[in-house]
């Protein structure tokens, strides 16, 4: 069980999971990965090295403002999938479209700026040894398929961070609950806490988690396709 007394220190606590899961294996933090690549002009490199800072720079800025955290907290507890009626959903609930909230929007201008498809995958990075798992824990365990938006292209570039949920986060909850600076606000707003939700995709790493205390730790994925 992790304690946590503020979520000032919880900030730390992302960067040594980070550091940890480094020094086991290997991680793309940014980088680009070829598939089949074909000849590129230096125009082209260009283009890409420009598309990969601009890509870990929207990931950055979206943990910094709290956006990327209320669009993965964006759930619908009754009916088992993301709240954004607006944007096409598989049968999961998951994205098959980028949200309509402010990192989807993000995300959208991006895609358009440098035409590229992109996707977005939610990883737990700590599981509930706490007791026999069922199926469900087991999904919720592997991670899930955030937001898929079209068929792979022949290169791609990738960028990830961790964000850490607490018990008490509550769902549907507006990015000003989650940012990082300006000092984060409108915490009471939203559904229910993360804690009393059955239905979440992430499991809980405790099997009672409390208030304060750490849910899971997730790693977000984001790869643009060209």
């Amino acid at each position: 069980m992790i304690q946590s007394d503020s979520r000032g220190q919880a900030y730390i606590t992302e960067a040594l999971f980070a550091i940890i899961l480094l020094s086991g294996v290997v991680i793309v933090a940014t980088g680009t990965l070829a598939i089949d690549e074909p000849l590129l002009t230096a125009e082209d490199r260009e283009h890409q090295a420009l598309a990969e800072n601009e890509l870990d720079k929207l990931l950055k800025n979206s943990v910094e403002d709290g956006s990327v955290k209320a669009s993965v907290l964006n759930w619908d507890e009754d009916n088992r999938r993301y709240a954004d009626t607006q944007t096409l959903q598989d049968a999961n609930g998951y994205y098959l479209a980028l949200p309509s909230d402010d990192f989807g929007t993000r995300l959208d201008n991006y895609g358009r700026q440098y035409e590229v498809s992109l996707s977005v995958e939610v990883v737990p990075v700590m599981s509930n040894t706490g007791g026999p798992s069922t199926a469900l824990d087991d999904v919720r365990e592997s991670g899930y398929p955030f937001i898929s938006t079209g068929s792979a292209g022949q290169t791609m570039i990738v960028t990830e961070t961790y964000v850490t949920l607490y018990g008490n986060d509550r769902l549907q909850s507006p990015p000003e609950a989650h940012r990082r600076s300006p000092t984060s606000s409108k915490t009471n707003q939203g559904t229910i806490e993360l804690k009393d939700s059955t239905t979440f995709p992430v499991a809980p790493a405790a099997t009672n988690p409390s208030d304060d205390e750490i849910y899971n730790v997730v790693r977000v994925r984001v790869v643009a396709w060209f």
